[in-house]
């Protein structure tokens, strides 16, 4: 099931280990939903990082070392999550980002949608 709430990007459910790092250190965590644009994911114990710090988020696909690496910045907690805005990440990690999305979607309007909404982010920048 897709949630669909008043945001420029779909969020998808998708609960999967990652690790969150923090400069050189890293927390394992478990991703709760993705979108082009951010991530929710589960707060590590004794995690340090204040809204507003820079973060990355690795989260791998499979065994064979298909990842998508997003450099984010937190911009919110709740109930032991990490609300995650999506920086930057490269040209692989988009791919298989954009990827995941449609997947899961299942609806090509609402992923034109959200990757036109994507590129306008950019573009504002």
């Amino acid at each position: 099931m897709v949630t669909v709430e008043r945001r420029e990007f779909t969020r998808i459910p998708f609960e999967r280990p990652a690790n969150i790092c923090l400069g050189k250190r890293c927390w394992p965590t478990q991703v709760q939903d993705l979108s082009l644009k951010g991530a929710l994911i589960t707060q590590p114990p004794e995690w340090p990082a204040r809204i507003g710090e820079y973060c990355q988020l690795h989260l791998a696909l499979d065994d064979v070392g298909d990842d998508i690496r997003l450099s984010c910045t937190l911009v919110g907690t709740s109930s032991g999550h990490l609300h995650l805005l999506v920086n930057e990440m490269d040209v692989e990690s988009a791919s298989r980002l954009r990827r995941l999305v449609e997947l899961n979607l299942g609806n090509p309007e609402l992923l034109e949608r959200n990757l036109g909404n994507l590129i306008d982010s950019q573009l504002s920048r």
